[in-house]
């Protein structure tokens, strides 16, 4: 119980802090969410090629993943380029 109400202050001051930084565009937000996410796409890129490395996972399904990675960060680039078009 004390983790949430501690992850429940801590998502209030980093919600209020972007409302100070971005002010209340929820085009803004929008853009910054699609950033983030694209990081977080980047970070499972990286466990994927780990996986790789270590020999959890073969070269053909390293490939497969790689395929999909690349489409959704694409999409992802896409989506964001279309709401700052917006701001």
């Amino acid at each position: 119980m004390v983790l949430l109400t501690r992850f429940n202050v801590l998502s209030y001051r980093y919600h209020r802090i972007l409302r100070k930084v971005w002010g209340d565009s929820p085009t803004r937000n929008v853009c910054i969410f699609l950033e983030i996410a694209n990081g977080s796409l980047m970070e499972v890129m990286c466990q994927i090629e780990a996986a790789l490395l270590l020999g959890y996972i073969n070269q053909q399904q390293f490939d497969e993943h790689e395929l999909y990675i690349n489409e959704t960060a694409k999409m992802l680039i896409g989506l964001r380029k279309h709401f700052e078009n917006l701001v």
